[in-house]
């Protein structure tokens, strides 16, 4: 049975519009496949890709339909009856004599699934190493590490006899999250809480000692900062000469190299971002787009900038192939290559917990861009 034949008898089924002859195919079709789901099988995960699937969507000459704009009874049945459909294929399919090989989901046998464990590395002063990961408690240049069972891994630095080098001066750390790795939570010093996106690095004195607070962050990195109206907090990005300052606050950074823009995005308290010699102070809400002018964006989508933070890859309507694939890039560590000219724009929302080849089939189910796996690269077609 063809895909769309399917949908439609399913929504018939489940609107009691079904004649006694269908009914008793979707029983044929589905009785079996009840008994035959595993005890252990993952429904949330299913539920998650097939949700994802109805979101993303694809729209001709960068008009884009939101769902909330769709008839609701109407959406509520396709969820019901592709989550019927795709569930019982999963396990169905396979086992069918009555379908030609050629009508089976072509499966990636290379797969890669989301980062599972956290390959964080604490570069010491000294050059020294700590794979954080592996870390239970231990004391090393002024700091105490505690693993937080929360999801995410937490590591709180506190200020020892010696966190100062031999000249007085702060001694300085480096974290760094590599490609491939879950994001990360640091608590400094002075109480601030930092969580470092995969690909990131952050700079940043064991001792929150003198006038200012000053770290240095590449990549991503979203910061709660503890309120000190007597030493304010400044993160810069040297290689982009962009610098944030604040008192106490809840902001985003953007400033990964392969971003076309720095976008600094701010959730809570007042920033002034500053670029070579521009600047501005702003308000919550607003977002820093930094490239060769700095430019402010008011009602900026705060959760968009923060979804990687909260476990999700956020595309907004009307968001590039591009994108969207450096952030699948960075996430699954692998290569993107185009072969050929993708101007289709797409929206929608996945679980970064979804293994590559889920998200790589969501992005396919647009029927806009074709997405093959060889080795560790993406190889991605219209």
């Amino acid at each position: 049975m063809k895909y769309p034949n399917a949908i439609r008898l399913l929504r018939r089924y489940l609107t009691g519009k079904a004649t006694p002859h269908e009914v008793e195919k979707i029983n044929d079709w589905y009785g079996p496949v009840q008994q035959d789901i595993p005890a252990t099988t993952d429904l949330d995960s299913v539920e998650e890709q097939l949700w994802s699937k109805i979101q993303c969507k694809i729209v001709d000459d960068h008009k884009i339909v939101p769902l909330y704009q769709r008839p609701l009874f109407r959406v509520a049945v396709v969820v019901l009856g592709v989550m019927v459909l795709v569930t019982g294929a999963i396990f169905f399919l396979q086992r069918s004599r009555h379908l030609p090989t050629s009508s089976l989901p072509k499966v990636l046998v290379n797969d890669i699934p989301a980062p599972a464990a956290n390959r964080a590395v604490l570069i010491l002063a000294n050059g020294e190493r700590i794979l954080l990961d592996s870390v239970t408690g231990t004391a090393a240049a002024g700091s105490s590490l505690a693993r937080v069972t929360n999801g995410n891994v937490a590591y709180r630095q506190i200020p020892g006899s010696k966190s100062l080098g031999p000249a007085g001066n702060n001694t300085y750390n480096t974290l760094y999250n590599p490609p491939g790795s879950k994001a990360i939570s640091l608590s400094l010093a002075d109480g601030t809480i930092v969580w470092l996106n995969t690909g990131s690095r952050l700079h940043y004195p064991v001792a929150m000692e003198g006038a200012e607070r000053r770290v240095e962050v590449e990549g991503e990195a979203y910061f709660e900062v503890a309120a000190d109206e007597h030493r304010p907090f400044v993160t810069v990005n040297l290689k982009r000469n962009v610098e944030v300052k604040v008192l106490g606050t809840y902001f985003n950074i953007n400033t990964y190299d392969d971003e076309p823009t720095t976008n600094i995005t701010l959730l809570q308290g007042a920033i002034r971002v500053s670029k070579d010699h521009q600047s501005v102070v702003m308000r919550p809400g607003q977002q820093a787009r930094i490239g060769s002018r700095l430019q402010t964006i008011d009602n900026a989508d705060v959760e968009e900038a923060i979804a990687w933070k909260n476990g999700r890859f956020l595309f907004p309507e009307g968001t590039d192939i591009q994108t969207i694939m450096r952030q699948v890039a960075r996430w699954y560590n692998v290569k993107v290559i185009y072969a050929g000219d993708i101007q289709q724009k797409f929206g929608g929302s996945v679980s970064r917990s979804s293994n590559l080849s889920q998200v790589l089939k969501i992005l396919e189910a647009t029927g806009s861009v074709k997405c093959k796996m060889e080795n560790n690269a993406i190889i991605v077609s219209p």
